[in-house]
């Protein structure tokens, strides 16, 4: 087991701080958030990315996932508009590029905050399994592997429905991320929903 802090600590520190920070307190491997002021993949070039990557090595860090979200919902894959909808998929997909540069396995991805009033549920999601389908596809491409987070208020907001997601877009690329304080609020049965998630997932 690594232990892991999440970028989201520093959140107020540019990512050089944050990776040496979490160096300092022997970390063993980071969290980085994929959005300002951290990585927001079009802020970095190749060159930029590269001297990233030389200052995990240099710390002894390892990435171990990159978290596409902030929980605002600058990105939204349930947005009535196609071209929200769009962006949401290419900043899924500019994340996917991050994490090949950085040798993280994961991308972290939320379903979409808040659900937009006036949108069907039945819209929302259809254009789910569709936007994530083609992210998941994208990550299977670079062998990468899409964490699915339930969070409360989302159109995702529960295990069961991130397995019911996961069982339609059937592939072994797109796997459940749980955040423990997110199933608390939710008030599933915690050791039951990871034991559940372990026997029942086909993917």
């Amino acid at each position: 087991m690594k232990l892991c802090l999440s970028s989201l600590a520093y959140i107020r520190c540019p990512i050089e701080t944050a990776i040496e920070r979490t160096s300092k307190f022997e970390f063993e491997a980071i969290e980085i958030m994929a959005n300002r002021p951290h990585m927001l993949p079009e802020d970095y070039n190749d060159k930029e990315v590269a001297r990233i990557a030389s200052l995990l090595k240099s710390h002894n860090l390892k990435v171990a996932a990159i978290t596409s979200s902030n929980g605002t919902p600058h990105w939204h894959f349930t947005h009535p508009n196609k071209r929200v909808r769009s962006a949401a998929v290419r900043h899924i997909k500019n994340c996917v590029d991050l994490a090949s540069h950085l040798r993280a396995p994961i991308v972290e991805v939320v379903s979409g905050s808040p659900i937009i009033e006036g949108v069907s549920e039945q819209d929302s999601w259809e254009w789910l399994v569709d936007e994530l389908g083609d992210c998941t596809d994208y990550a299977k491409r670079h062998k990468k592997i899409i964490g699915l987070e339930p969070e409360p208020g989302m159109v995702i907001s529960s295990s069961d429905q991130a397995d019911r997601m996961m069982r339609e877009i059937g592939s072994n690329s797109i796997r459940l991320l749980i955040d423990i304080g997110h199933l608390h609020v939710t008030k599933e049965d915690i050791p039951g929903t990871v034991m559940k998630m372990k026997t029942t997932a086909q993917f």
